[in-house]
């Protein structure tokens, strides 16, 4: 029974007449139950308290998480944290990789690089070993050049000793592949698949359909897809050999003489150097 109903107020004006008279009769008598404790016992709550808004649980850092988000009793909101957690992580890749190509940090660089890429380094110095002229002429640009400059760069007895990790990180140190276009990128839109190991990324001021894959690996981690950039190079590549005028193994001799400072043996597109 509530405190303020009418029943009460009525009750209570009655307890009290039969008090001032001094009524003994057995009618009057004062009710078993105190009414604090029959208030205490009938009443109920008059409403349901509801917060006054729902909280969205939308980080303001971007920093990377340090772990994957749990899953929470709200799959929306499981959502929301997933996808946030998915382009704080994309975008911190892509600017440690941004930061190392500008201050020349191969071992930097190597650690937000899909380690599938490296795999396509790893066959490069297998190919610098084992290609003879003819096979070497049968591949891309960007293939060519790196299977020389390796060639320029070490003996055969050095390239034996050197991983695909160690390619990836000495290329970001020389300079083997142009990569100011990075500083110029902006991210735009990150559109992470329906299988959510990759995401595809924009840039602001590039063509329509151009763009960056990331890729993540060990659940949370993701790293940046190096072959995007060596695809941009093949390209570029290609275009200078369709208009310098030059044989094409003239144009890689002037080019590995300028990026390595000494003069090309010749040789070198037979095989490495003893």
């Amino acid at each position: 029974m509530k405190k303020n109903s009418l029943i009460w107020i009525l009750f209570c004006l009655a307890l009290a007449a039969c008090s001032a008279t001094g009524s003994s009769s057995e009618n009057a008598a004062a009710p078993s139950a105190t009414p604090t404790a029959m208030a205490t016992a009938s009443a109920t709550p008059t409403a349901t308290l509801t917060p006054s808004s729902t909280p969205t649980a939308v980080p303001t850092e971007t920093a990377v998480p340090t772990e994957t988000p749990t899953p929470t009793s709200t799959p929306k909101l499981w959502a929301t944290a997933t996808a946030e957690y998915n382009e704080a992580s994309i975008r911190a890749a892509f600017e440690q990789f941004r930061t190392a190509v500008r201050t020349g940090d191969g071992e930097s660089a190597l650690e937000v690089t899909y380690s599938v890429d490296v795999e396509w380094y790893d066959q490069l110095l297998a190919d610098a070993l084992n290609l003879n002229r003819e096979e070497l002429d049968s591949l891309e640009p960007i293939q060519k050049f790196f299977i020389l400059i390796l060639r320029q760069k070490f003996s055969r007895e050095a390239l034996q000793t050197l991983t695909g990790e160690d390619v990836v990180v000495i290329s970001i140190e020389e300079g083997w592949l142009d990569l100011d276009v990075v500083e110029q990128l902006e991210i735009t839109e990150i559109d992470v698949g329906i299988v959510p190991s990759s995401a595809f990324v924009t840039f602001a001021d590039t063509p329509v359909g151009s763009g960056m894959l990331f890729h993540r690996e060990g659940g949370r981690h993701w790293k940046v897809s190096l072959l995007q950039f060596v695809s941009w190079e093949n390209q570029d590549l290609q275009e200078l050999l369709n208009e310098d005028g030059l044989f094409e193994n003239q144009f890689f001799t002037v080019l590995l003489e300028y990026l390595s400072g000494k003069p090309v043996d010749e040789r070198i597109f037979d095989g490495p150097i003893q």
